[in-house]
């Protein structure tokens, strides 16, 4: 064979994992820089001895590639191509055809790329082996595995906010897949005339405990519902993402630490049915104030630099209500003997909003969302409400916005509450450093991201300082029927989650 110039790719991280061909050992290699596309002859890449002494003496292959792929190192190269390796001195002397080689993964979506595709340090002095933890490596493959037959056993229970049947046989789903170690209770929900919330618990041989936290209810209702639907990589259903996917992946890490009592004192599992329509206060804060760590499975996210993200700052949150009582009267015969509800509710909004700084430094937003009035098209509305979704760094900021709401207009009278009241949440302090050996077992970098939606989360950050969100697969869609999770994210995300967990039940002295 005539010789060619090579171009080496220098790689900045070899991350050994089972392929999809159930080979002893694999690796994903990224290039360092662009290689010009005239590198080797079509068809074949060639061995070479830095990357052979990179990986610790197993056979090398140089790699010809604009992208990461994943390459056998420890196979013995007379298997691809039907060549001898031995024949022209020894493995790593001969070429070896790159059609035999796993190909390189395409994306379906910006969003769903290759696992180890994230940004680093392009210089040579960085040059690393990144290795995963044997836990998260174990397990994470059947997670993914049986995370999507679960959720779409799970996505199919429709249950909206407030329904008593759909809650039941979400909750009844989710008992099924508890691990057998789990002792299950039923306790009150903060919503009343809601199905009771779901506490699971599993005991261990360790020091600390954790608490893994989710909810089963959805905003779609029944009349949107319908079974999961695969289409170009990601699983469609009301709820996948929001949370009933996260959902799925807070039983499997319960199922795989229930396998290790060591780790840990106590696990439990808090699954509550009425997050997403919740006006009263939460009522489970107490019982697990005394936690090590909580970590909760919403919806998951990439970094600003594509790394894995999980949420540590989430905005406070709030439903202002203004009710309004006028006078009703004939809108033809005697439209001004009415005192129109609709007409002041009107007005207020737009002096109410006027507090809407979302770039500010409180971050404070100020959306009116709902107003209804009025009964019938020939009479004046003697009463409305208009409704406002608030949300800012602090629940303090809100105080100003109530107190902007007019007591009268038009002859109108008005009222004002908050029905809901969430706090903020703020771990990125706390959890630093958890993130940061979390990252090193996992072998990529795990980031603290900001989210303005709301979470249980937010009430368990002040008493349990190492409080985490969303580690939940990644998705979108959130609150219509098109909602959806990427299917590779299930593993991505499953692996993320056991590493903070893992690292979570670590003592903090170190022992």
């Amino acid at each position: 064979m005539q010789a060619v110039p090579v171009q080496i790719i220098g790689a900045e991280r070899v991350e050994p994992l089972a392929d999809r061909d159930d080979r002893p050992l694999a690796a994903v290699l990224e290039q360092g820089h662009r290689p010009s596309r005239r590198v080797g002859p079509p068809g074949h890449v060639h061995p070479d001895a830095a990357l052979r002494k990179l990986i610790g003496g197993c056979p090398a292959l140089a790699i010809v590639a604009q992208g990461s792929e994943e390459v056998d190192f420890c196979a013995e190269v007379r298997e691809h191509a039907g060549r001898d390796a031995t024949a022209a001195g020894g493995p790593g002397e001969s070429a070896v055809g790159v059609d035999h080689l796993p190909r390189p993964r395409q994306p379906r979506d910006r969003d769903e790329v290759d696992p180890f595709d994230v940004p680093d340090d392009r210089s040579a002095r960085h040059l690393r082996l990144s290795l995963m933890d044997d836990t998260i490596r174990s397990n994470a493959a059947e997670i993914a595995t049986r995370a999507e037959r679960e959720l779409e056993a799970l996505v199919a229970a429709s249950s909206p906010s407030g329904d008593l049947e759909g809650a039941e046989e979400a909750i009844a789903v989710c008992v099924a897949l508890l691990p057998v170690e789990a002792s299950v209770e039923r306790v009150p929900c903060s919503t009343k005339r809601s199905a009771a919330d779901l506490v699971a618990t599993i005991s261990g041989r360790g020091a600390r405990r954790l608490l893994l936290l989710g909810h089963v209810d959805t905003v779609i209702g029944h009349h949107a519902h319908g079974p999961l639907k695969r289409e170009s990589g990601r699983l469609y259903a009301p709820g996948a993402a929001d949370m009933k996917g996260g959902v799925v992946l807070a039983l499997e890490v319960a199922r795989v630490f229930a396998q290790r009592p060591e780790l840990f004192s106590e696990i439990s599992v808090l699954l509550v049915t009425d997050e997403e329509w919740r006006t009263t206060d939460f009522r489970h804060v107490e019982r697990f104030a005394n936690y090590d760590a909580c970590l909760c499975f919403e919806a998951g996210e990439r970094g600003q630099g594509r790394e894995e993200g999980v949420v540590v700052k989430r905005k406070a949150a709030g439903t202002l209500r203004v009710n309004a009582t006028g006078r009703a009267a004939h809108s033809g015969s005697a439209p001004d003997q009415g005192r129109n509800a609709l007409l002041a509710l009107a007005e207020a909004a737009p002096a109410i909003a006027r507090f809407h700084a979302p770039t500010g430094p409180d971050r404070l937003s100020v959306v009116p969302t709902i107003i209804r009035s009025g009964q019938a098209f020939n009479v004046v509305p003697a009463a409305g409400e208009l409704i406002f979704d608030v949300r800012g760094d602090r629940l303090e900021t809100f105080e100003p916005v109530l107190d902007a709401v007019p007591r009268e207009l038009r002859g109108v009278e008005l009222t004002a509450t908050f029905e809901r009241r969430w706090p903020g949440m703020d771990s990125r302090k706390a959890t630093r450093s958890l993130l940061e050996k979390a990252s090193a077992r996992l072998g990529r970098q795990i980031v603290g991201a900001s989210r303005g939606g709301a979470s249980d989360a937010s009430h368990f950050a002040p008493v349990i300082p190492l409080t985490v969100d969303g580690l939940g697969p990644r998705g979108g869609g959130a609150h219509t029927p098109d909602e959806f999770v990427f299917t590779q994210s299930l593993r991505q995300r499953a692996e993320v989650a056991l590493a903070v967990a893992l690292e979570a039940l670590c003592d903090p002295l170190g022992r």
